[in-house]
């Protein structure tokens, strides 16, 4: 037969058990509080790579953005000047039709109308001191053409520019 345990064997007994269940316990918790410790020190070194390779986009993407914003600046500068120099020769040269200082002449040629001559006579000269010349409307149209194909000669030039910028690696 066996023997029975007495009462202060048994409460030793329970707070053994107590006592190393509790053990067990507060080692669960360490361990997680250590794998949890570890995987938060990964998790931090990710985001730092992931941060890291951003901002090293974002710089470059940067440095590209201000060397074409610089060079459309030069380019901008550039063509508007040579637009503005062209524009003011046309202005000066319109001016100076206007007042008679220099004429705006055409490769024009008057035809003769033979119906009225008789098979005799044949015109010796024209009765014109000077060539034909247009009206001023004619005029003032020319010199706007002139002024608009200077416009979009230099648009044109300007996107070439930035084409050439933009695809040059």
């Amino acid at each position: 037969m066996t023997a029975l345990l007495s009462p202060r064997t048994w409460i030793a007994i329970a707070f053994a058990v107590i006592l190393s269940l509790l053990g067990l316990q507060t080692l669960r918790i360490s361990w997680g509080q250590t794998e949890l410790a570890e995987t938060r020190q990964k998790h931090a070194q990710t985001l730092q790579g992931i941060s890291e390779k951003a901002n090293a986009a974002y710089a470059k993407s940067l440095a590209t953005v201000t060397r074409w914003s610089d060079a459309v600046a030069a380019f901008d500068k550039s063509r508007l000047k040579e637009r503005d120099d062209a524009i003011t020769t046309i202005n000066a040269l319109e001016s100076d039709v206007r007042i008679g200082k220099r004429k705006l002449r055409f490769n024009a040629v008057c035809p003769i109308n033979r119906a009225n001559l008789s098979e005799t006579t044949t015109p010796t000269r024209l009765d014109y001191e000077e060539p034909p010349r247009p009206g001023a409307d004619v005029e003032s149209a020319y010199f706007d053409l002139r002024r608009a194909i200077e416009e979009i000669r230099a648009q044109v030039l300007f996107l070439q520019d930035f084409t050439r910028m933009t695809a040059a690696p």
